[in-house]
């Protein structure tokens, strides 16, 4: 096969890249040839490089449909790596030896042909390759960037959204263009569990932990997990969610860890500590910076005295993040969506705290050691978190409900929306006031 870069053959492949995601979506047979033909990019030799402005809008014909290289906040360049099934920082050095690689796009980079080499006279590619140049002249490129797939977020579990026109759906494994988000698939849940055995489920492994207040404490824990499951459902920021306790070992660290390790599969935690705003901003800023789901803070004690920081507050309010790029007068500015959770010993909550926050109460009279829990408890121990279908579980539950909910007409709570957070007001406590009707 000759490149001829002046018309006939480079024509022909990007015919074949433009029909190959519309076979691919309709489930038809490429044939072999077409697909080598549409992955097949004219880079030149060294001192005959094609310049940029040619070498861009065929590198898009490449990609294009494949969605393998994504855009990632205003300037972000990212591409998943199929070993570690994690998305990483494109740079230039890295698109050179990622682009012909068979674990990465898979390109023949051709520097040019040979002609009549055959014994029918066919010619023959001649191997090539991008110049680092070549590669950061394309990744500074705009066309380039607006040409890139947007990925808003990565889901290690299939979660839901509700479409413009207020449809339910689960995403599905890999990239949903409609929602601008990547499903990894980490495991599968049941998608059929009955709402009535979601609320037993749930309530059997929360209902020895000591709420203060049973109707008001669970349902606010439960308002938690099912806004860190349908973050996607709605725009802008929800509340913070903080559960105290009186006594320590009272299990409010393993309420917090059940709602990041049911969505997420993590159980990470931060320590929050007075007089540390400088510190607590940086690691705002890397929160925001990586697009992560959430942060938990992690046993805050004061001795009795007031949590009062103002960076937190406007952390938890604020839908943009911004970030002052170190030694110049930049500022970065990325969509914050991650959640604020927290559990807490002898703290008393600001008013901006409490009028960001819903505060979630345990009252233990006895000390975790004296306890004595009853039989048959479910007890969330090492091995808890080690079965993967306790995860599973929990999961099926929130789809049950929230689905229920949606079946029945998305039925708003009664009483006033909770103010700076109406979006998310209609959603997590309309399914939790909904589920309890049942």
């Amino acid at each position: 096969m000759s490149i001829d870069t002046t018309g006939g053959q480079d024509r022909a492949a990007m015919m074949a890249a433009a029909f190959l995601p519309l076979a691919a979506r309709g489930g038809i047979p490429i044939p072999e040839g077409a697909v080598l033909q549409a992955r097949m990019l004219y880079v030149g030799r060294e001192r005959m490089r094609p310049p940029v402005q040619q070498l861009v809008p065929k590198l898009v014909d490449v990609l294009a449909g494949r969605n393998l290289v994504f855009r990632r906040g205003e300037d972000q360049i990212v591409y998943r790596d199929p070993a570690t099934k994690k998305f990483k920082a494109m740079d230039a050095e890295t698109l050179c030896t990622w682009l012909p690689s068979p674990q990465g796009g898979q390109v023949v980079l051709v520097a040019g042909y040979e002609k009549d080499v055959g014994p029918q006279g066919e010619s023959r590619v001649i191997d090539g390759d991008l110049s680092v140049g070549q590669s950061r002249l394309v990744m500074k490129s705009i066309d380039f960037k607006a040409s890139l797939p947007e990925l808003r977020k990565v889901n290690t579990v299939r979660l839901p959204v509700i479409d413009a026109d207020g449809t339910l759906r689960l995403l599905p494994p890999g990239y949903d263009a409609r929602s601008k988000v990547w499903t990894e698939m980490e495991l599968e849940y049941y998608t059929k569990m009955d709402v009535r055995d979601a609320v037993m489920w749930v309530d059997e492994l929360t209902r020895t932990f000591s709420w203060r207040c049973k109707e008001r404490d669970f349902a606010i824990w439960l308002a938690g997990l099912l806004t860190m499951y349908g973050r996607g459902m709605f725009l802008g920021r929800a509340p913070a969610f903080f559960i105290g306790a009186n006594l320590p070992e009272s299990g409010k660290s393993i309420l917090t860890k059940l709602i990041t390790w049911a969505v997420h599969g993590t159980r990470n935690h931060k320590n929050l500590e007075e007089d540390q705003e400088e510190e607590l901003r940086k690691y705002l800023d890397g929160v925001s910076r990586a697009g992560m789901p959430y942060v938990n803070f992690e046993n805050i004690d004061l001795g009795g005295r007031e949590l009062r920081m103002p960076l937190l507050d406007t952390f938890i309010e604020s839908s943009d993040w911004e970030i002052r790029v170190m030694g110049g007068q930049m500022i970065e500015s990325h969509t914050n969506e991650a959640m604020v959770l927290g559990s807490a010993n002898n703290v008393t909550w600001s008013r901006d705290i409490q009028r960001r926050s819903l505060l979630c109460d345990l009252y233990n009279p006895l000390a975790g050691a004296e306890r004595v829990l009853p039989t048959g408890t479910k007890m969330i121990d090492a091995d808890f978190w080690q079965d993967p279908q306790n995860r599973q579980n929990l999961l099926a539950a929130c789809w049950s409900m929230v689905k229920h909910w949606s079946d029945q007409g998305k039925p708003m709570k009664p009483g006033k929306l909770l103010g700076s957070f109406e979006n998310w007001a209609r959603f997590a406590p309309a399914v939790v006031w909904h589920t309890g009707q049942i």
